[in-house]
């Protein structure tokens, strides 16, 4: 009877998110602080992010289905930085699948409705990502930080 019900129960699929070997650049203690636009920086990590989505029918309904592929630049001083940089990396490739999962509950009654909602997705995207990348600086260097971002 568990295993039934279990059945019944529709199984969220994961994100597909691709994480890059990171690129790490080390650096003199001015150019961290123009590549981090902060001059108490001494490493900092940016991501190019490609976001890519489209709807699928699943049964009777649409969804969302995304892909992201993001490549992080590391800006260092020193190699003793790389670790907590690279935990930042971590922190995006979770809120990546995060959201990508969020995006793939959504259903629609058609194909049109889920375009429309995929298309003001993409178009927001840039935005949504600086929010993912101020999360880990707060957790990480806290909110002095991301307050100049």
């Amino acid at each position: 009877m568990v295993f039934a019900i279990l059945l019944l129960i529709p199984v969220a699929r994961a994100a597909d998110v691709q994480i890059g070997q990171p690129h790490i650049a080390y650096v003199s203690e001015s150019a961290a602080s123009i590549a981090c636009k902060s001059v108490s920086r001494r490493a900092c990590t940016t991501v190019k992010t490609e976001f890519f989505c489209l709807c699928v029918q699943a049964g009777d309904q649409w969804t969302l289905r995304s892909r992201f592929i993001a490549t992080p630049f590391i800006h260092t001083t020193s190699y003793p930085f790389v670790q907590h940089e690279l935990e930042h990396v971590s922190d995006i490739r979770a809120s990546l699948n995060g959201y990508g999962d969020s995006l793939s509950l959504r259903t629609f009654h058609d194909e049109a409705t889920c375009m429309s909602f995929m298309k003001d997705e993409v178009k927001i995207f840039p935005h949504t990502m600086k929010l993912i990348q101020r999360l880990t600086t707060i957790k990480r260097d806290g909110i002095r930080f991301a307050s100049s971002q």
